[in-house]
């Protein structure tokens, strides 16, 4: 199944400001240096799609470096990057510079490609040299083209030992390794000698601040943000810095932070209201949510509603116009801050289209069951949940179950909630090695024990 690398477009729907134009379709594409050739195009891009040693091969034999686009079907903002900036016309420039493979994360047959490479958030975009096997370039999240082009001019450059461009990978070599003090050391080093008008500058400061988070370094985290929390630019970067700066001060609670905060969230909000910024729909309803998020630390209630009210806005916009396939890019988000503002039931009718217009895929389903659990009616959650289960895979299969158990228990199914258990075990039992979470695994056989332990046998008089 093709999950969505190909798309009617909606353009002037994500980037702020853009002028509306049609969509954009491009012709089967063979690339004759290569057998076989990719299988699919994104605007002017040509993808390999789970195809990682036939791109490998064709990159070694044409001497380019790959560009890997680590994704999954439930990442909206994986969708939307594949939508808007991917799609750029403009990218047809660097169509013949690399080799481009997507890799759906939830599939087996990239888990080697996954567990060498691995995303921390999604999506993870890599530049990488095939022959050594080398991290050239890294990007996560969404970015803006300005962003995107910045990561693969680092990534096709040969970069002496002590660029800032060389310094960067290196920590982003650590960090595949989840060394995240040492990574963290190797970005101070790149941000002190890169210039103030560093294209990549905003991107780095985001993954320098997760290194702190990620190593527990709360108050350096504080410290962090205090001096680069308004250095990130107009784009996804500054609502991505303001989530780490927050989850430092939550860490850090002895750190007064009611200042810092303020002065993120109104650089963040610059972001979002500016008329000609890089922010897609999706990365500017990411942003709302993120100051959601730090006006309920700061226990402003009146203002995360407001904020709560303004992305159902931005996503109600949207989704009324959209192709079902852009739709389905947002079910989360809009899900999300419906239940949020105790409403979740008046989306049903729009996720529900995007079911039917979307039999093959999963995901609308599965938010259906989500939202009908919010709406404390499990009964018709259920059979939405079932369904998903038969159209899921990988990893996500796994969340699947977890929600049919949380189903079942509000219904005050045992039986169903035994079997949902057992169907979780069995499940990630059959993943390869490294696919399944171990955390998961053990609480599904923990849950399951307990459960067994609880019921009486039968004949017992109990």
């Amino acid at each position: 199944m093709n999950h969505l690398r190909v798309f009617a477009l909606v353009p002037a729907l994500f980037v702020a400001g853009g002028a509306c134009r049609a969509p954009t379709t491009s012709p089967a594409l063979t690339l004759d240096s290569c057998d076989p050739p990719p299988s699919h195009a994104t605007g002017s891009l040509r993808w390999y799609e789970d195809q990682w040693e036939e791109a490998v091969a064709c990159a070694e034999k044409l001497g380019r470096r790959v560009v890997i686009d680590l994704w999954a079907p439930w990442c909206h903002t994986c969708l939307s990057m594949q939508q808007t900036v991917l799609s750029e016309p403009s990218f047809g420039a660097w169509t013949e510079r690399f080799v481009w493979v997507s890799l759906d994360t939830d599939r087996d047959l990239n888990a080697e490609v996954v567990k060498k490479y691995p995303p921390l958030a999604w999506p993870t975009f890599y530049v990488v040299e095939p022959s050594r096997g080398t991290i050239a370039s890294r990007f996560v999240g969404g970015a803006s083209k300005a962003q995107f082009e910045a990561f693969l001019e680092v990534g096709e450059a040969a970069a002496a030992p002590e660029t800032v461009e060389a310094l960067v990978a290196r920590a982003h070599a650590e960090e595949a390794e989840k060394r995240w003090s040492e990574a963290g050391r190797i970005y101070d080093q790149a941000l002190e000698v890169a210039p103030s008008d560093w294209p990549r500058r905003p991107d780095i400061l985001v993954s320098r601040i997760r290194a702190h988070v990620r190593s527990e370094s709360f108050a350096a985290g504080v410290a962090f943000a205090r001096r680069f929390g308004t250095e990130t630019g107009l784009s996804a970067s500054a609502a991505d810095f303001a989530y780490y700066a927050l989850r430092s001060a939550q860490g850090a609670p002895a750190e007064p932070s009611d200042e810092l905060l303020d002065g993120i969230s109104a650089h963040v909000e610059a972001a979002v209201e500016a008329k000609d910024g890089a922010m897609s729909v999706d990365d500017r309803s990411d942003a709302l949510r993120i100051l959601r998020e730090i006006a309920l630390h700061r226990e402003q209630s009146e203002r995360a509603r407001a904020l709560a009210e303004r992305q159902r806005a931005l996503l109600d916009g949207v989704m009324k116009e959209a192709s079902p396939e852009v739709v389905m890019t947002f079910n989360w988000p809009a899900s999300e801050v419906y239940a949020f503002l105790g409403i979740p039931e008046a989306l049903v009718p729009v996720v529900t289209a995007n079911m039917e217009a979307l039999p093959e895929e999963y995901d609308p389903p599965y938010r259906l069951a989500w939202l009908w659990l919010a709406a404390e009616q499990p009964d018709k959650a259920e059979p939405m949940a079932q369904r998903a289960l038969g159209l899921a895979y990988g990893p996500r299969k796994g969340q699947v179950f977890r929600l049919l158990q949380r189903i079942e228990r509000a219904q005050g199914d045992e039986a169903g909630l035994e079997a949902a258990l057992r169907g979780e075990i069995a499940h990630l039992e059959s993943l390869p090695e490294g696919r399944a979470s171990p955390k998961n695994l053990a609480q599904a056989r923990e849950a399951l024990a307990a459960m067994l332990e609880e019921t009486p046998a039968p004949g017992s008089g109990e």
